[in-house]
């Protein structure tokens, strides 16, 4: 199971696209950013998993749980807003401290605005759980071979 392939499959262009219509940047600029978010979010994740092995499982269980894919469903209102989504929480949980230096690092390599970052955060943090847990559930993938792929 390759982390971000799977993520960036489900995220398409479209979510790109109603993205930038919400935030009034250009299609182009916000792909790069939702592709560098993506990196991000797999990246946290892997950390956790390297430094914590312990916190797989609950990540294994959140998304076989909460996270069955029907997020893809309501992207209208996901992008229209993300703070009433659990994104927010979800980043937390992933980047936990790191998270607030992310976003800069991210505003600034890609010349967009630190809040515009955090809603494209907020945004891809349900939509990349729904993936993941939509991939699980069609593949039935178990404890063991999610921890493989993340390690």
């Amino acid at each position: 199971m390759n982390f971000e392939g799977v993520i960036k499959q489900y995220i398409s262009q479209v979510v790109a696209q109603k993205i930038a219509q919400k935030l009034g940047l250009s299609q182009q600029a916000v792909q790069s950013a939702l592709d560098q978010a993506i990196t991000a979010l797999v990246g946290a994740m892997r950390g956790n998993a390297g430094n914590a092995p312990q916190m797989t499982q609950p990540l294994y269980e959140a998304i076989t749980a909460d996270h069955d894919g029907s997020i893809f469903e309501h992207i209208e209102e996901l992008v229209a807003h993300p703070q009433e989504s659990k994104g927010a929480k979800i980043i937390e949980h992933i980047m936990g401290t790191r998270t607030d230096q992310i976003e800069s690092e991210l505003a600034q390599k890609e010349g967009i605005d630190k809040g515009s970052v955090k809603n494209i955060f907020e945004i891809v943090a349900p939509l990349a759980m729904g993936a993941l847990g939509k991939e699980q559930k069609e593949k039935n993938i178990t404890l063991e071979q999610f921890e493989k792929a993340l390690h």
